[in-house]
């Protein structure tokens, strides 16, 4: 199960792994935003185990929390750096959760069951359109 949410949380960073060079650029969170919802529907086992949706008894590794603390620090780093400069580390963090909050529900979303029959349902599309209002209003607020 170890190797499983390791490799799950490795996707998730690798996803979001957009070269940020100082301050990230909208696109560049949205493109970041874009490969979480990727994998959220190309791996869905991964993601459902990683987020302890398939077997509420497993306890991850020490090694395996690291792997999923690096994904969140990944988050935090392209999503942050979205803000001023100014910003502090507590308003960096919170914009992350803020981006993860809706990725994430998206994608738990995307999964669920009463949803399947509307195929015309393009909630990647969705999903960003709300990350970038997000980031729009936070970014008023910051600087």
């Amino acid at each position: 199960m170890d190797a499983l949410y390791i490799e799950g949380f490795n996707l998730v960073s690798e996803a979001m792994n957009v070269v940020v060079d100082g301050k990230a650029s909208k696109a560049q969170v949205l493109e970041s935003c874009l490969g979480y919802l990727t994998v959220g529907e190309q791996h869905e086992a991964h993601y459902r185990l990683i987020f302890g949706e398939s077997d509420a008894g497993y306890v991850p590794s020490e090694e395996a929390i690291a792997a999923r603390d690096e994904a969140f620090a990944k988050l935090v780093q392209v999503a942050g750096s979205y803000l001023a400069d100014e910003a502090s580390h507590s308003e960096r963090r919170q914009m992350a959760l803020d981006v993860w909050a809706i990725v994430h529900g998206y994608v738990s979303i995307s999964h669920h069951v009463a949803l399947t029959h509307d195929k015309d349902l393009d909630w990647k599309s969705m999903a960003l359109r709300v990350v970038e209002t997000q980031l729009d209003a936070t970014a008023k607020v910051v600087s």
